[in-house]
């Protein structure tokens, strides 16, 4: 096993960040299910979920729940599955960032950091 490459942040908290992204002519709207300075992850509703591929590139931005900060990213889509949030059934995107970012105090500060060991 290894590490990853840089801590994830995972709160309730951080999970109120909404997301707004574009994947083709695909449109995406959901919230934060982590994320670090490599890649985020996005809990979205499954609508066209089968038009969306490993290895698709996808622009958007992190939107604060006051919606007055935002966070820009790009990147590629590196991991598709479903998830059970209560009883329901969402889309988990995972996209690694074709740029390294900084995560501002103001998201980080709702979460510490977590590193997860991956194989």
């Amino acid at each position: 096993m290894e590490r990853r490459k840089a801590d994830r942040y995972f709160s309730e908290e951080i999970g109120k960040f909404k997301v707004r992204a574009k994947i083709d002519e695909i449109g995406i709207n959901g919230f934060l299910f982590d994320i670090s300075e490599l890649g985020v992850g996005i809990v979205t509703q499954m609508q066209d979920a089968n038009r969306i591929l490993a290895g698709s590139n996808i622009s958007g931005f992190v939107l604060s729940p006051d919606e007055r900060k935002k966070i820009h990213f790009e990147g590629s889509i590196v991991r598709k599955e479903f998830i059970l949030q209560g009883e329901i059934e969402k889309l988990l995107l995972g996209v690694k960032f074709s740029v390294k970012i900084s995560l501002p105090d103001y998201l980080t500060v709702h979460a510490p950091p977590v590193g997860f060991m991956v194989d």
